[in-house]
């Protein structure tokens, strides 16, 4: 699973609304403790042409994102997209429709504070509107911020949820070009000062109890691994270049445990193909043979592309450095085709077949969905064996959701990120599942879907998969 959550670790809402007394402006009060963050725009109500805003601000911890950058647990720069994420959070007043709000670093330092009262402004403490902490004042009343970047999401309805990518912010807090302040989110430009009134629209606050609610900064990218050894095809003038290449993985396990291999130069290793396991002919690999493999993003996991022309049914792959060979595997290798007609997609079910009744918050659980299509293509090796071969889906996504109430917890991620990809090797795809930011004591369900022959669409498989989550209730 190529997501990772970062809760915030500080919000609050700053304004400059008239106090009830319809006589003074609550720029002093301080909402840093109150279960929502609140953002609006009021027009023509403490006088004739008057404007009273609310802005909110929210910061990151961006030193566990980095800690975790330097642990290989999210990708290198550029390999990784952030999206700052928010909650529409319901409430009984107008909501206002039709408007945009930004997200815009913050210059300067603030402290969250302790108020509570959003209704009648009394709790005094800072961050407000004219002071960032108990040292500082804004510069500019209402927030500091860099002005060369921000982040925008429009609501049509009033009732969604912000989600808007802040790579580029949270790259330069990473790299320090820029201190970690937190974001500023704000009606956009004329939206804060047109004559039009937009109250009001909150979000819910790191204080919710609702712990899917709460503001965070999410990591995406594709971390699925597509090995092909058991779905390997032979090159083809019917496929692209791109499309005859196969990736094979080498997984060197030490004492049950994934270790790199010891003496290797720059990790590098060479692959060669033969038809026999032991001694035999060389099959040449395109471009060239040997073909160099190199160690993946995970610890003891190796990888190489290879393109094979050959009529053979069976292969086997050689891992080795210099006269030392790690690793024999064997491929049984397919044949390219085309079929005589368009609709010749099967019927795809899966089965998830490790899966538990329960799981706890501090578990990484691995998933194993095993898949078949029907009605079953054969073919000289399926037909002579004994053994069920899994049918590898190499576009498989799957989707978290909370079984109550459908609360939707991880989308597909079929978009650039490909973040819920599945990965898959010879017995079939699988994923990881970090537990820890789900709700524990609630039921949730997996749904998967691929992607279709024309590769512009999905179908969403019927299976659903539920299991439950409980918090770890021992040291």
């Amino acid at each position: 699973m190529g997501i990772k959550r970062y809760v915030a670790n500080a919000d609050t809402t700053i304004t400059d609304a008239t106090k009830l007394d319809m006589l003074t402006r609550a720029t002093g009060s301080n909402m840093g403790q109150a279960d929502s963050i609140e953002i609006f725009k009021i027009y023509d109500h403490f006088f004739t042409g008057s404007v009273e805003k609310s802005r909110a601000l929210v910061k990151f911890p961006i030193a566990d994102i980095t800690a975790d950058r330097t642990a290989k647990i999210i990708p290198a720069s550029g390999s990784v997209s952030f999206y700052l994420r928010l909650f529409n959070a319901e409430h009984p007043f107008t909501l206002p429709r039709d408007y945009t709000i930004e997200a815009v670093p913050v210059s300067r330092d603030w402290s969250e504070g302790e108020g509570l009262d959003m209704d009648e402004y009394q709790d005094i403490d800072n961050a407000c509107w004219t002071s960032a902490s108990n040292s500082a004042t804004w510069t500019t009343p209402g927030g500091d911020v860099f002005s060369d970047i921000e982040a925008v999401f429009n609501f049509t309805s009033g009732t969604e949820n912000f989600e808007s990518n802040v790579t580029p912010f949270v790259e330069q807090w990473i790299a320090g070009t820029k201190q970690n302040f937190g974001f500023l989110l704000k009606l956009s430009g004329s939206y804060e000062t047109n004559t039009t009134t937009y109250f009001t629209k909150k979000f819910y606050a790191r204080s919710s109890e609702y712990l899917l609610k709460r503001p965070i900064i999410e990591a995406r990218w594709d971390s699925s691994m597509c090995d092909d050894r058991g779905d390997f095809f032979c090159s083809s003038s019917i496929a692209s270049g791109a499309d005859n290449l196969n990736v094979l993985y080498y997984y060197n396990f030490v004492r049950g445990q994934l270790k790199n291999l010891p003496g290797l130069s720059n990790n590098m290793l060479q692959v060669r193909v033969f038809d026999q396991r032991t001694n035999g002919l060389e099959i040449l690999t395109t471009p060239h043979s040997p073909i160099t493999g190199g160690l993946s993003e995970t610890a003891g996991v190796y990888t190489a592309s290879i393109a094979l022309n050959t009529t053979a049914s069976t292969v086997y792959d050689r891992w080795f450095s210099g006269s030392n060979v790690f690793f024999t595997g064997a491929i049984e290798v397919r044949q390219q085709g085309t079929y005589g007609g368009y609709n010749v997609t099967p019927r795809n079910i899966v089965n998830i077949t490790n899966l538990k009744d329960s799981y706890y918050t501090h578990e990484k659980a691995r998933f194993r969905v095993f898949s078949r299509q029907m009605p079953r293509v054969t073919n000289v090796y399926t037909v002579a064996s004994n053994e069920v071969q899994a049918d590898i889906i190499r576009d498989l996504f799957f989707k978290l959701t909370r079984t109550i109430d459908n609360e939707e917890v991880i989308a597909y991620g079929t978009g650039s990120n490909l973040h819920t990809k599945c990965s898959y090797d010879v017995s079939g795809s699988y994923f990881d599942l970090d537990l820890d930011f789900l709700h524990p004591g609630f039921m949730y369900s997996l749904r998967f879907a691929l992607k279709k022959p024309d590769a512009a669409s999905y179908e969403e498989l019927p299976e659903t998969f539920r299991f439950r989550v409980h918090e770890k209730d021992w040291e």
